[in-house]
């Protein structure tokens, strides 16, 4: 059985690992060229990038959806872009 300590020390490297995840979403969201997707936020749990805002297209909520799924560490996407017509 894993010591407390060492489960906080497992807590807090699956937390950094978060961390960078979603700061490496926004980023990529943010370099993409798709000015639409500056605005995109990225939360991560366990290995899932949740992505939230609007988009004003179903193209641009894939084209979020395919580049965060390239980030290293990412497993799978939640996609909850809205597409809102403007």
């Amino acid at each position: 059985m894993p010591s407390a300590l060492s489960q906080i020390r497992a807590n807090a490297r699956s937390s950094a690992a978060e961390t960078r995840i979603e700061e490496a979403a926004e980023q990529r969201l943010r370099e993409s060229g798709y000015a639409p997707l500056r605005n995109v936020a990225c939360c991560c749990r366990a290995a899932t990038a949740v992505l939230t805002g609007d988009v004003p297209s179903f193209h641009m909520k894939q084209i979020a959806q395919t580049l965060v799924l390239k980030i290293d560490g990412v497993e799978q996407v939640e996609n909850l872009l809205e597409v809102v017509a403007r």
